[in-house]
């Protein structure tokens, strides 16, 4: 099952993450979870959900049936 998922920068004392392009500062990926419950990104760089829902019409109808 795929979802899309919203992913802020984040800056920790030992951890970053920077994303976005100056404009904003987040990105929507799409990430994978497979039957055993292990989740991967599998595709990045989206800048609005609407955006990755056109592109992972499956994710986007994934939305709200999390368990």
């Amino acid at each position: 099952m795929h979802f899309i998922v919203r992913i802020e920068s984040f800056d920790g004392r030992d951890t970053f993450l920077h994303c976005g392009n100056g404009e904003q500062d987040h990105l929507f990926a799409v990430v994978g979870v497979d039957a055993d419950g292990r989740a991967e990104i599998v595709d990045s760089a989206y800048r609005s959900y609407e955006e990755a829902a056109a592109a992972w019409p499956e994710a986007a109808r994934a939305k709200g049936q999390e368990a």
